[in-house]
């Protein structure tokens, strides 16, 4: 993720974006696959990426108006 988008959200749109993130963490976790080491650390990266957005809109939410998505 290289790229840095800047988009102004609202209260509403970043509660649904945070609700659609849930359901994504929760999707992963609950994924049933067989336990490979690259496919735990694949898990482990795409469950981090989750975190680090989610951090970032629920961050913005309290610091400003603009999140970077």
């Amino acid at each position: 993720m290289s790229d840095t988008y800047l988009m102004e959200l609202n209260e509403q749109q970043r509660e649904v974006i945070l609700q659609g993130l849930r359901y994504v963490k929760s999707s992963l976790r609950l994924d049933v696959y067989d336990p490979t080491p690259e496919l735990v650390e694949k898990r482990q990266r795409s469950l981090q990426e989750v975190f680090d957005l989610e951090t970032q809109l629920q961050t913005s939410r309290t610091g400003g108006s603009a999140a970077n998505v």
